[in-house]
């Protein structure tokens, strides 16, 4: 063989060489690309997942800062005969119903300086949309402005209004009628629960709490 083909033999093999090493090297570098992709995508994958699982076990804390409770005048104030004693003045009312309405004053914890509206102590007692509406504004009204004045806020911060009767359904709600009343800004979030008996505050209460733990 002669030298000029041994030349060219090598040069042939030593290109080859080097296209392998450039061709294994260029495949490393695809998979280490790709390897890094799946990585940062797991990374990521593994970030949100304790993100979420974080939230979901460590919510939002939320504390009761002040709270406010209506106190009617001294007039409103009506003793357990009294109270009978309007009932069966009124006539709308059998003697089972009051026996039982009896019942309910000894075993409910009412005592003798218990609150009760204007309109059952008129005689006759005067019951009706309009003086249910007004003791609603009156209880309502006064324990927000006690609240705001405890708190020095403003009627404008309020975001979020929930308010809750068992017995009183009006319509307007109830919630619209303190928005109204305190000109509550438009966006603030209303709700009105009714209808669901004395259970229905803790329900307002657990309301309130999740709505405030997702702003």
């Amino acid at each position: 063989m002669s030298m000029f083909s041994m030349s060219f033999l090598f040069l042939a093999q030593s290109k080859s060489y080097t296209l392998s090493i450039i061709r294994d090297y260029l495949n490393t570098q695809i998979l280490f690309k790709y390897s890094n992709i799946f990585s940062l995508l797991m990374w990521c994958a593994s970030i949100s997942y304790i993100v979420t699982f974080y939230q979901k076990k460590c919510s939002k804390k939320v504390y009761l800062v002040d709270f406010a409770c209506y106190k009617p005048f001294p007039n409103g104030i009506c003793s357990k005969e009294l109270f009978i004693k309007q009932t069966k003045s009124g006539g709308n009312f059998k003697d089972e119903s009051i026996d039982f309405q009896k019942k309910i004053l000894d075993r409910s914890g009412f005592g003798d300086k218990t609150y009760v509206p204007e309109s059952l102590l008129k005689i006759p007692q005067n019951i009706s949309i309009v003086e249910a509406r007004k003791e609603t504004e009156s209880v309502i009204f006064g324990a927000i402005n006690d609240l705001l004045l405890k708190t020095k806020m403003k009627a404008e911060d309020i975001e979020i209004l929930i308010t809750n009767c068992s017995i009183f359904n009006p319509v307007p709600s109830l919630s619209a009628m303190v928005v109204n009343h305190f000109k509550l800004k438009h966006t603030i979030l209303c709700y009105n629960l009714s209808g669901m008996g004395c259970s229905a505050g803790l329900i307002a209460i657990d309301l309130a709490k999740q709505l405030l733990q997702v702003r």
